[in-house]
């Protein structure tokens, strides 16, 4: 098959006409429909690689920091951070009223059972919590 470089641009440019690339203009809020592309069989996204199971943790689960509209970190969880003079311990503070769906306080103890458990199952996590050392430890200040 060929094709000639005026159907090609022709063809360009009827695709370019159809709105791709269009910005993204804010509307007044309403409901968002999710649907994924396969079935969500494991809520646990730390325990599978499946993106289905990605997607619904960032949309149902909280994490002591986020990402905004210009992808900065923002804290979500966290009510902010303290860095050591020697900039090698963070004491993240958490806010103030968070709770799990039963009702009961999140803790500090809670974090620090989640980011243990994600810093040994996630690879990511084990590059930087295991085998570069970058935390040798977490620990809650108080409750």
């Amino acid at each position: 098959m060929s094709i000639k470089r005026r159907e090609f641009l022709g063809a360009a440019a009827g695709a370019a006409s159809m709105g791709f690339g269009a910005p993204a203009v804010a509307q007044p809020a309403r409901v968002l429909k999710f649907i994924p592309q396969s079935n969500l069989t494991v809520l646990d996204p730390i325990w599978t690689t499946a993106n289905v199971t990605r997607h619904h943790g960032f949309m149902v689960f909280d994490m002591l920091f986020g990402t905004d509209e210009q992808f900065r970190t923002q804290p979500q969880m966290a009510e902010g951070f303290t860095l050591s003079d020697d900039r090698r311990v963070y004491t993240i503070k958490l806010r103030e009223g968070l709770k799990f769906h039963d009702g009961e306080p999140v803790r500090a103890r809670d974090c620090i059972a989640s980011l243990t458990r994600w810093s040994k199952r996630d690879s990511y996590g084990q590059t930087w919590a295991e085998h570069r050392g970058f935390v040798l430890n977490w620990a809650a200040v108080r409750e």
